[in-house]
């Protein structure tokens, strides 16, 4: 007897863990903030212990509706431990996964990572030959929200058989909310970084009142601002999914992320810098090439490089530094450091997992929650001292007028 078809319902996210797993685990939780944990396949966040990981994984993308492939800039010459690409292998998840889902002519969006160039025909094996043909979209880490706003306008038209209460936050399409434009002063005695990663010159401290920044403002909790540090050409897409929950959690206002907060043509070394000086907690995402190798030297091993000006800046303002490893990142010694950032080492630090991401960011908040008050200012300190020396003269002369009627 012939069994009756598994309807198809969902979204399938293939990618590899070498290449893309924080971008994947980003995308992931906003489709799920859109669509439901239901309607979306993650490997990591999908798959109980104890399954058997290929058979799982072939049903799930069997009955999908949309599968999206990940590419980043090596996905097509990745290779395994005998240097062979691993698409020439048959039995390559990845390859699988495509081959399972063009068999059964299931929708393929190819979703390019940044720059990405999308895959020539004849490069791919010749099974897999048709994912050239289908229609790809870009999603980019500097405009990361609007991007997969569009993919999700695209998905929905897909998924349109799934019950609308079924779904997940309808508004998850605009969950990046409006970001408001307001001028910022910045403060001439804080070092400025320069616009672009790995810059040697000092930007000069602005003529002009700084605009094009959103408004960060510390909220009626005890938690001042928290600045997300991080190099771009190491875990950007990590660093972007650990500030889309801080924003959840704390709200937008509350978390400073640069290509979040910065509008393009922005002086954005001065607006950083107000941020880094109005915060109470500087998060550093490490990855696995933070230091910043490039033609035979370290980025940090520049005086004005971003990250370390950011990082020098808060030790020597005594902010709360939170290392946080990434990627499978270990922690830099204080051989690897500049002597002015030697003081790291000293930080404890925390490890977010890929396949346990939720986990450990739910400890991370926690963490992030008992911390005590944010320090004040000298400035704040002498104004209250004066406030409380006012209150005990007032009352003193009170008191000697009603003890002398």
């Amino acid at each position: 007897m012939n069994s009756s078809p598994t309807p198809r319902s969902g979204i399938f996210i293939s990618y590899r863990r070498s290449e893309a797993s924080g971008f994947a685990g980003r995308l992931y939780a906003q489709l799920t903030r859109a669509f439901g944990d239901d309607h979306v396949f993650m490997d990591v966040t999908s798959i109980q212990p104890g399954q058997d990981f290929r058979e799982v994984m072939l049903a799930a993308a069997g009955q999908s509706t949309v599968l999206l492939v990940i590419i980043g800039s090596d996905w097509l010459d990745i290779t395994d431990k005998n240097h062979r690409r691993r698409l020439e292998n048959p039995g390559d998840p990845v390859r699988v996964e495509i081959q399972t889902a063009l068999d059964r002519k299931i929708t393929i969006v190819p979703v390019l990572i940044d720059s990405a160039p999308m895959p020539a025909r004849h490069r791919l094996p010749r099974k897999l030959q048709p994912l050239a043909q289908c229609h790809a979209i870009r999603v980019r880490h500097e405009s990361f929200r609007s991007d997969t706003q569009r993919l999700i306008k695209s998905l929905r038209h897909h998924l349109s058989d799934i019950p609308r209460d079924q779904l997940g936050d309808p508004r998850a399409e605009g969950a990046a909310g409006t970001i408001t434009r307001v001028t910022v002063a910045p403060d001439p005695s804080l070092p400025h970084l320069t616009g672009h990663e790995g810059g040697s010159s000092k930007t000069r401290p602005p003529k002009r009142p700084l605009r094009h920044a959103r408004k960060l403002t510390p909220s009626r909790r005890r938690m001042g601002i928290i600045f997300v540090s991080y190099r771009h050409e190491d875990a950007r897409a990590t660093a972007g999914r650990l500030y889309d929950r801080l924003v959840l959690h704390y709200g937008q206002r509350q978390v400073f992320m640069d290509v979040d907060a910065i509008s393009l043509g922005a002086k954005s070394g001065a607006i950083r810098m107000q941020a880094l000086q109005n915060s109470s907690v500087l998060i550093v995402v490490i990855g696995p090439h933070w230091l910043g190798e490039s033609k035979g030297h370290r980025l940090v091993d520049r005086p004005y490089d971003p990250i370390r000006v950011e990082l020098e800046t808060s030790l020597e303002l005594n902010k709360r530094v939170i290392p946080v490893l990434v990627d499978g990142a270990t922690m830099p010694t204080s051989g690897d450091l500049p002597p002015t950032l030697s003081r790291l080492v000293r930080r404890h630090r925390f490890t977010l997992r890929h396949d346990a991401f939720d986990e450990d960011l739910s400890q991370l908040v926690n963490q992030l929650r008992r911390l005590p008050t944010t320090p004040r200012t000298f400035r704040s300190s002498y104004v209250a001292l004066c406030a409380a020396a006012f209150t005990v003269a007032a009352s003193l002369i009170l008191w000697h007028l009603l003890i002398n009627r």
